[in-house]
């Protein structure tokens, strides 16, 4: 059975391809590149180089329900957000069918914080203190607030033409900088946020119709950047069955149907619910090391198969070498070289992003992009790497 993953340009969706393959089905690859991540990867049967679905939905849709009928695909896995919202749009009703998807309200609902937030908050969760702005807003941010986040309303963000374009959460530390920042990312609103002291964690899982089928939970032990970033290395823990319910019980009210990645910051007052991804996320390699094969499952929920009860290992690691190494030279250099280099040991149980000796491949794409970031590095300071706020570009939400 061929199952098609798009975003294969990072590397969840090349874990998903991986896992898929494990789970007995032909795995394709949408990207926008050959040298992608999951296109280079043994696991794919073959890659359809698609548009951008951020700038040309309709494009990539046309592609996308081509190659649907070409190559006899029975689900298509949308690898990120923007690929999520094109295939929901899409007038293609066979193709939003291979997807697996809910309707489109419930798609951009998902997708928006504030009514993410809102629905989590009517539910009994603990969201952060949240407040949405624009450039007049900026004068009720006060200068005791910060350091704050501030993330878009949604990750998949409109610009003024209709184009989709990914913007991540930032970490700010002043009002200049906020003013910079938000000039330089033109229009729209914002969400301003407190930023919580804690540790990283998600509950990972797919669901159907707003019924949750499997779960597993994680914690962070490193991220990248530090305040404000994802998953570097990653760990299954115990399940929290009182965090579990609450999930289940958004995720119903949510009326979700696919994988997806609900993100907690851990604190001395509990668990702060910070994002919803609903799509294959960055560290999904995790939950398949584990135990429980995400993207297999819901191959098998939209094709009408049976899914048997699935249980995951606790004590399983994962770790993402572009962003671990970061965050441990980070640790040298600021103070805790001792924790860096405790991280820089080998670990037991421990899955990683890209490399695989069984799947070397996609490790060239890794180190192109190592290669770019040291080319960076060694130009002449201020030259170029921050936007014109001068606020360096922070990783993604879970998705890399």
């Amino acid at each position: 059975m061929r199952v098609l993953v798009t975003g294969g340009d990072h590397t969840g969706p090349l874990a998903a391809v991986r896992a898929l393959r494990a789970a007995g089905y032909e795995p394709w690859v949408g990207a926008t590149s050959r040298r992608a991540y999951a296109a280079r990867s043994r696991a794919a049967a073959g890659t359809i180089v698609l548009p951008y679905s951020g700038s040309e939905p309709a494009a990539f849709c046309e592609r996308l329900g081509g190659a649907l009928g070409q190559l006899g695909l029975a689900v298509v896995i949308p690898g990120t957000e923007e690929d999520l919202i094109a295939i929901s749009r899409s007038p293609n009703a066979m193709l939003r069918s291979a997807a697996g998807l809910p309707g489109l309200d419930v798609v951009l609902r998902i997708t928006d914080k504030t009514a993410l937030y809102r629905q989590a908050a009517e539910l009994g969760l603990q969201v952060p203190g949240t407040k949405v702005i624009d450039r007049d807003g900026i004068v009720e941010v006060s200068a005791a607030e910060f350091p704050l986040i501030v993330k878009p309303i949604r990750s998949a963000r409109a610009l003024a033409g209709g184009d989709l374009i990914r913007t991540d959460a930032r970490l700010i530390t002043s009002r200049d900088q906020l003013r910079s920042l938000i000039d330089d990312l033109e229009d729209g609103g914002w969400l301003v946020q407190s930023q919580l002291g804690g540790r990283l964690g998600a509950v990972c899982g797919v669901a159907l119709g707003g019924q949750v089928v499997s779960v597993v939970h994680q914690v962070s032990r490193r991220v990248w950047p530090p305040g404000v970033g994802v998953s570097a290395f990653a760990e299954t823990v115990p399940a929290d069955s009182e965090l579990e319910a609450d999930v289940a019980r958004l995720i119903d009210a949510l009326r979700w149907s696919g994988i997806f990645q609900a993100q907690f910051i851990h604190d001395d007052h509990g668990p702060h619910l910070i994002d919803v991804n609903p799509r294959v996320y960055g560290s999904l390699a995790l939950a398949t090391a584990a135990g429980v094969n995400l993207p297999g499952i819901w191959a098998a929920l939209v094709t009408g198969s049976q899914v048997e009860p699935t249980t995951y290992q606790v004590g399983v690691r994962y770790r993402s070498e572009e962003l671990d190494l970061r965050a441990l030279l980070h640790l040298a250099v600021h103070g805790r070289p001792l924790a860096a280099w405790k991280g820089v040991l080998p670990r037991r149980h421990t899955t990683h992003s890209v490399l695989a000796l069984s799947d070397p491949a996609p490790g060239l794409t890794s180190l192109g992009k190592l290669g770019r970031h040291i080319h960076h590095a060694l130009r002449p300071r201020g030259s170029e790497g921050t936007s014109r706020s001068g606020v360096p570009a922070t990783a993604g939400q879970d998705r890399a």
